[in-house]
């Protein structure tokens, strides 16, 4: 996996309401994406290992997790943004892909909000679009409105038959033939911080909270084939909302 941010399309850096005399600086801003278990941590050496217990219950264990962020957004207090357009695909497995570096111009000051897309909007969710991306399978079915994945979490959950296997896929929402919703999610996360050197900033995702936030998830009822269950899509977009939350902001 590359380690700087993948662009999409042309390379921009998108100011508003920015003034003519702001200072700016060319910064090095190092993403870095951490994974627990409500608190507990959680790496590649947990996979088909490490069982953990979901909110409804269920024994679970995880195989593989992917997923993709874009556009990560800066926001002042006033109201100015500063956005990094581009897309970033994470592998709990591919040690190297869960930090990644960002070097831009960005107008010094404090800023309050980051936020990023979980997933790829309308405008760069195309079909076969990135390379990159078609080349390790992340492409979403065209009758299930085309693009790429979201989210690829797989693994198992015990039964009184033994272990079954789960699929949790998320990404565009197929509401009835030739009619779709987009079903990214945009994350806001507060904080204070200011912009004036080089950063490294981290994101957490807490896992348990896609089984249980607001929706309880029964892995005996929603399992496989997923991906063509409207219902089931939409609950993944409601859960996302409280999976990721702002880790540390330092200077390296």
């Amino acid at each position: 996996m590359k380690k700087v941010l993948m662009l999409l399309g042309i390379i921009s850096l998108l100011s508003a309401c920015s003034s003519d005399d702001e200072k700016s600086n060319n910064l090095d801003l190092t993403f870095k994406l951490s994974h627990n278990w409500d608190d507990q941590n959680l790496t590649f050496e947990d996979f088909g290992t490490t069982s953990f217990t979901n909110a409804n219950g269920d024994q679970v264990s995880l195989d593989r997790l992917r997923y993709i962020i874009s556009n990560i957004t800066f926001y002042k207090e006033d109201g100015e943004t500063t956005q990094l357009l581009g897309y970033q695909l994470f592998d709990l497995s591919d040690e190297e892909s869960l930090s990644f570096t960002y070097n831009a111009n960005i107008p010094e000051g404090n800023y309050t909000v980051i936020s990023f897309t979980f997933g790829l909007d309308e405008q760069f969710n195309v079909s076969g679009a990135y390379a990159d991306l078609n080349s390790v399978s992340w492409n979403w079915p065209e009758n299930l409105g085309g693009g790429y994945h979201f989210l690829q979490m797989d693994g198992t959950y015990e039964t009184p038959e033994g272990a079954q296997p789960f699929n949790y896929h998320m990404g565009t929402a197929r509401v009835s033939q030739n009619m779709f919703e987009a079903n990214y999610r945009t994350v806001f996360l507060s904080s204070n911080f200011t912009l004036n050197q080089n950063k490294s900033i981290e994101f957490k995702m807490n896992v348990a909270e896609w089984f249980k936030n607001p929706h309880t998830w029964d892995l005996n009822e929603l399992n496989t084939e997923l991906m063509m269950n409207y219902t089931a899509q939409k609950m993944m977009y409601d859960n996302s909302g409280t999976v990721f939350s702002l880790g540390e902001i330092t200077t390296p």
